[in-house]
């Protein structure tokens, strides 16, 4: 463990890497242009890089930079949240944005519960949800472009933390009156149907084609879709079936024109989880939010359709 570490200049660190300027930094820290440059000449002989160096008018992060960027930023939140004995984020006044990465099925379920929060205890939050693919999630998550991102993640990247909020299963939905298929439904018939694929990523290979695939079978995709809100209105007007997200489906079973069917193959349960990138990890309005999701997806866990 390395003894006698200066705070100050972890923090001009920080400043430094973030500002790639050394009037830039001193600026943000309140500091004559003077000390800093001299800690930069101390991080330089600390380290045996230069750091910053010029590139046309501007300055640029060597490598080594490059690499201490984000746990020289960890550091210096870790060290704010010791030290600063104020709450940082009061929900009442504070005024931000948060930019959220989901699907419309995750926006369905949960900001009903969430926009109910924020209206009562948060009315200067404001929330930009985007869809899942628009920005992709870890290079969003890693810019700061993105705060958060909900759905379902089966790789998640270093540097990332993630939080599961609830479990799914899947269910079918038919039309109310649909000529071919009764109470239950038999394999040769879900086979022989066309089915409409609900692909937010864009992909035209979901869950229930891997899983046929295992056996050997195949199904005929009539229809892919970026949208879920779409797939019970088109399902209500065609022969058309499709395989989603059980609790979705029971709030169009509600809205009418469908019904619920079990499909005849095993699907798997799959994690919605919210995932964040470890430089948000500490800050005081990321921890409010996220906490906040957390108590929307219990409601989304409680509530009846």
């Amino acid at each position: 463990m390395t003894l006698g570490i200066d705070a100050n200049l972890l923090v001009a660190l920080d400043a430094l890497l973030r500002a790639r300027s050394v009037t830039g930094a001193a600026r943000a820290l309140g500091l004559g242009q003077p000390a800093m440059s001299h800690a930069l000449a101390r991080l330089r002989a600390h380290f045996g890089d230069p750091l910053l160096v010029r590139r046309g008018v501007g300055m640029v992060l060597t490598p080594r930079a490059q690499a201490l960027a984000a746990p020289a930023r960890a550091a210096v939140e870790a060290l704010e949240v010791v030290f600063d004995d104020r709450d940082a984020f009061e929900p009442a006044s504070a005024r931000r944005l948060f930019r959220i990465a989901a699907t419309d099925h995750v926006g369905f379920l949960l900001l009903p519960h969430l926009l109910e929060t924020l209206g009562r205890e948060a009315p200067a939050v404001d929330l930009d949800v985007r869809g899942i693919t628009e920005h992709p999630v870890p290079e969003g998550l890693a810019d700061g472009s993105l705060d958060l991102a909900i759905g379902v993640f089966a790789d998640v990247p270093s540097g990332m933390r993630r939080q599961a909020l609830f479990v799914e299963r899947f269910t079918c939905l038919v039309r109310e009156d649909h000529p071919g298929v009764g109470a239950q439904m038999s394999l040769e018939r879900y086979l022989s149907l066309g089915h409409v694929l609900v692909a937010p990523r864009g992909t035209r290979v979901g869950a229930v084609d891997r899983v046929l695939r295992a056996r050997g079978l195949s199904r005929r995709v009539a229809l892919t879709i970026p949208h879920f809100l779409l797939a019970a209105r088109i399902v209500a007007r065609s022969d058309l079936v499709v395989t989603l997200a059980e609790r979705l489906a029971d709030h169009f079973v509600l809205m009418g024109g469908v019904r619920r069917v079990e499909p005849p193959v095993q699907l798997e349960r799959y994690t919605l989880t919210q995932l964040w990138h470890e430089q948000r990890h500490t800050d005081a309005g990321h921890r409010w939010l996220r906490g906040e999701i957390v108590r929307a997806a219990r409601a989304v866990d409680r509530a009846p359709p």
